[in-house]
C-alpha cells in the first residue's frame, strides 16, 4: 500500500490522547503497526502489543477521528 496519508502529531494526538499516542508512536518505531486498509477517507491498522489492537481513522470533515 502506498503512503498517501501524512499526519502531523497534532492530528493524531487529539483523537488518541497522550498515553495512547505515546504507545502508538513506540509501536510504530518498533515496526509493530500494520496498515490493513487505506482509502482517501479512512485508514485501518493493527498494532501488536500485549494483544492485537485494531485502529481506525476516519476523515470527518477536515479532521481525522
Amino acid at each position: 500500500m502506498s503512503n498517501k496519508h501524512v499526519f502531523d502529531d497534532a492530528q493524531l494526538l487529539e483523537p488518541a490522547g497522550k498515553a495512547a499516542f505515546a504507545r502508538g508512536r513506540a509501536y510504530h518505531a518498533e515496526g509493530r503497526v500494520r496498515l490493513s486498509l487505506q482509502t482517501p477517507d479512512a485508514l485501518k491498522a493493527e498494532a501488536l502489543g500485549s494483544e492485537v489492537y485494531t485502529l481506525w481513522l476516519k476523515r470527518d470533515g477536515g479532521k481525522w477521528r
